[in-house]
């Protein structure tokens, strides 16, 4: 007689405790838990995808976006301490990168890979530019080098004007007596309607086969619209090859504030991704 009391007893104290936990979820789910919404970060109420769709609207497309191209990457020797440089190109036009995360790769004549130089940089919409490292101590003589991409911190911009400068007389001349192997400069003009806090300048020089021979950079201070200025960039060592042809290539980084970005953000905001 005793065991079928004890199941009786058992069950009670099953459904008992089934019940009480019933009564704890809902008054967890009506007092407790938020209610489903369209930035909860979760795929809930009947959304097609992460607080989207259903309830919560047509879900956005991702945006299309153009991986950034390399083009051309050199490295020569200057004195005893080498220089690096990649071309690259964004074919997009209407996003451009706030930072990219890059390394130089440079390898020995067997192809092995012998020094690594990470480094920050930008690019705007359709632009190509130079990515420049100049004074680098490697071990090993390298023969080539490559830039790889890492990280794009993607964004996207309305009603761009991509900045605007002339260049006019270069000239290249060796050094014949004093410190220092040679001297570039060039006057450069700033056509865009904004002034500028920060512009920087890449420099290459080629042969006449358009090898790269020496590359250098420098930074020029406040070029206000319409204004003409003149830069000097000296080789303070000696390089290997003769002088054909002079590259210069000034750009802005619109993405600081310093250098006006507002002209180029409705608002004085973009959209990042």
């Amino acid at each position: 007689m005793l065991e079928p009391v004890r199941k009786k007893r058992q069950a009670k104290v099953i459904i008992l405790c089934g019940l009480i936990l019933a009564i704890i979820v809902v008054l967890w789910n009506v007092f407790v838990s938020p209610s489903p919404t369209c930035s909860d970060g979760k795929r809930n109420q009947d959304e097609t995808g992460v607080d989207c769709g259903g309830v919560c609207g047509v879900c956005k497309e991702a945006p299309h976006i153009l991986g950034i191209s390399v083009l051309e990457a050199s490295v020569v020797k200057s004195g005893s301490k080498y220089d690096v440089m990649a071309r690259l190109k964004n074919p997009n036009d209407a996003y451009g990168a706030a930072d990219i995360s890059y390394e130089f790769r440079l390898k020995d004549i067997s192809g092995d890979q012998i020094f690594v130089v990470e480094g920050h940089d930008y690019i705007l919409p359709k632009q190509e530019k130079y990515v420049v490292a100049v004074g680098l101590d490697v071990p090993t003589v390298p023969t080539s080098a490559e830039l790889v991409i890492t990280r794009v911190q993607w964004a996207h911009f309305t009603a761009f004007d991509e900045p605007k400068f002339t260049v006019r007389n270069k000239q290249f001349s060796p050094i014949s007596s004093g410190p220092g192997f040679a001297l570039v400069s060039a006057i450069i003009r700033n056509d865009t309607p904004n002034d500028f806090g920060s512009v920087s300048v890449a420099v290459i020089l080629r042969d006449i086969n358009g090898v790269v021979v020496a590359i250098g950079r420098t930074q020029m201070n406040t070029i206000k619209s319409g204004e003409e200025r003149d830069f000097h960039l000296p080789w303070p060592d000696n390089f290997i090859g003769e002088v054909a042809r002079i590259d210069v290539f000034p750009e802005t980084n619109v993405f600081k504030d310093e250098n006006l970005i507002r002209r180029y953000f409705p608002g004085g905001k973009f959209q990042e991704l």
